[in-house]
C-alpha cells in the first residue's frame, strides 16, 4: 500500500487534489489543520471539493477546524467517520491497522496560538485542546505509529522553534504537548508524525524516530511516504 503522510493543508483542496493526481497513493493520513469547517461556507466543506479517485484521505483534527462540527462524531469508543466517500476523520484515540501488520494511532488536537484575535465558535473552540479525556479514551495494546497535530513536549520542538525565531516569542506552553508526553510514555512507539510548526525537522527521542511537516502549498517538506521510512 503506497501511504502519504501529509502536513497542514488548511483547507486548500485542490492540493490535495494535485497530489493524488500526480503522486496515486493508496492512502493519506492528514496531521490536522485539514480546514474543515463545514457550516461556515462550501468552500470550506470537503466533501464537495476533493477528488479521491482510488485513494483513500484520513484526517485528524488540528487546531484550525471547526471542532463543534467535528463533535457530533464523537462516540463511547474512538472510531473513524466516513464524511463523504474516501474521505476520513479519525477521532483521537482512534486507530488504524495497516496491511503490514503495524498500528497507527491517531491523536488530533493543539492549542491555538492565535486564537486572540479569533472569535470562539466560529474559527476557534476550546475543544482543540487534548484533554484528560481524550488521554483515557486511548486504546489499549500496542501502537507502532502516532498521527498527531502537534509535538510531544519531549521532543524539544518548542524550544527549537523559539530559537529559530531568535527566541522572541510570546507563545504560551500548550497542554496538549504534556498530553502527548503520556501518550509516548505508554505506547512508546517506533514512528511519530506531526505537523503544526510549519517547518520540516526529524529527530529521535528513546528510541522513537519522529518527523515534522511542512504546511502543504508549494512547500516540498509537507509530505513524505511512510515507504520510504523503515520500522
Amino acid at each position: 500500500m503506497k501511504t502519504l503522510i501529509l502536513g497542514d493543508i488548511h483547507c486548500f483542496w485542490s492540493l490535495v487534489n494535485s497530489l493524488i493526481e500526480k503522486l496515486r497513493p493508496d492512502l493519506i493520513l492528514q496531521l490536522g489543520d485539514f480546514g474543515y469547517f463545514p457550516k461556515s461556507d462550501d468552500l470550506y466543506d470537503p466533501c464537495k471539493h476533493l477528488v479521491l479517485g482510488k485513494s483513500v484521505v484520513r484526517f485528524i483534527d488540528g487546531n484550525h477546524e471547526d471542532h463543534d462540527a467535528l463533535s457530533k462524531f464523537r462516540g463511547e469508543n474512538p472510531t473513524a467517520h466516513e464524511l463523504c466517500p474516501g474521505l476520513f476523520y479519525q477521532e483521537r484515540g482512534s486507530f488504524l491497522d495497516l496491511p503490514d501488520g503495524r498500528r497507527v494511532l491517531f491523536i488530533g488536537g493543539a492549542d491555538s496560538i492565535d486564537k486572540d484575535q479569533r472569535t470562539q465558535g466560529f474559527d476557534w473552540f476550546p475543544e482543540e485542546i487534548i484533554t484528560g479525556e481524550d488521554l483515557a479514551r486511548l486504546p489499549h495494546g500496542k501502537v507502532d505509529i502516532v498521527c498527531s497535530h502537534t509535538s510531544p513536549s519531549r521532543f524539544g520542538v518548542r524550544e527549537s522553534y523559539i530559537k529559530r525565531q531568535g527566541g522572541f516569542t510570546d507563545y504560551e506552553k500548550d497542554p496538549s504537548e504534556d498530553a502527548l508526553d503520556y501518550a509516548f510514555e505508554r505506547y512508546r512507539p517506533k514512528l511519530w508524525f506531526f505537523a503544526h510548526w510549519h517547518a520540516k525537522m526529524s529527530g529521535e527521542t528513546d528510541g522513537c524516530r519522529w518527523y515534522g511537516l511542512d504546511c502543504a502549498g508549494g512547500h516540498r517538506y509537507s509530505y513524505l511516504w511512510l515507504g520510504d521510512l523503515e520500522d
